[in-house]
């Protein structure tokens, strides 16, 4: 399932994983459903609220598409100007009046309305898993499945490259350095990045957080987790899994201490 929730925090809008991929805006505060109805017949990959909170648009497997809705009832049209045909499109970023959306192929999509405007060609090399927008300044995050996280501006109506981190150069370790979520807080400018290998890191524009980020979090990240044993006497508990992860937790921090990666997966 896909979700967004609308700038003015009243509607929350879903897009399940039925067969018929059924999309609903939901006013939370009420309990109301506001509008619902069919979705596309390939899997969304997003969906997001335009500034307006007037329009949702979704991100699916070769489409964009952009649906309104009055009482109660969706209606759709596809976003055109492409210059290839699309395969996935994973990610979108909505900033001002601004539509970003990020390809498979690594290309960046800046629309005007329901055209392509501009078209980044190799800003990442691979999927861009994760957009998002700045909350300090103009523009957007991304990230991908090159294991980079970059920041972009827009100016003069286009987006310049500010600066990028690599989760592969940092100190961590990551099991799988994959961007697959970005988010930038909104005072502090701090940028929080989740990875496919189970980790939640920290940035910040200081030069020595950039290259050393702060690890929040670091977790099993596939398959099933079976095997947990509590320690007899400490607040602490290790568990492994068939990742091949053997963590010790801090039961009180509720935090990792330290890991070791086996050479095979574990139950037990």
């Amino acid at each position: 399932m896909t979700v967004a929730i609308s700038n003015n925090g009243k509607y929350v809008a879903a897009c399940g994983m039925d067969e018929n991929h059924t999309i609903a805006i939901f006013d939370w505060k009420n309990n109301k459903c506001i509008a619902s109805g069919k979705g596309p017949s390939a899997d969304v990959w997003s969906i997001g609220f335009n500034s307006q909170d007037n329009q949702l648009v979704l991100t699916s497997t070769r489409q964009v598409l952009f649906y309104t809705w009055s009482n109660g009832i969706f209606k759709n049209n596809r976003g055109t100007g492409w210059d290839t045909t699309p395969g996935a499109i994973p990610s979108q970023a909505i900033t001002g009046n601004y539509l970003f959306t990020g390809s498979h192929d690594g290309k960046i999509h800046q629309w005007e309305g329901r055209e392509i405007k501009h078209t980044y060609t190799k800003a990442h090399t691979g999927i861009i898993y994760a957009m998002a927008p700045r909350t300090k300044t103009p523009g957007i995050i991304t990230g991908g499945k090159d294991g980079l996280v970059k920041l972009w501006k827009i100016e003069g109506g286009k987006l310049v490259l500010e600066k990028h981190f690599d989760i592969k150069d940092m100190g961590i370790k990551s099991m799988q350095p994959q961007v697959k979520s970005v988010q930038e807080h909104p005072k502090n400018g701090f940028v929080l990045v989740g990875t496919r290998g189970g980790e939640i890191l920290e940035f910040s524009e200081n030069v020595k957080m950039a290259k050393n980020p702060r690890l929040l979090l670091k977790s099993h990240y596939n398959h099933e987790l079976w095997g947990l044993t509590p320690h007899p006497n400490k607040s602490e508990f290790l568990t492994v899994g068939r990742d091949g992860v053997l963590g010790m937790w801090d039961c009180k921090e509720r935090r990792q201490m330290r890991y070791a990666k086996l050479d095979c997966g574990a139950d037990a």
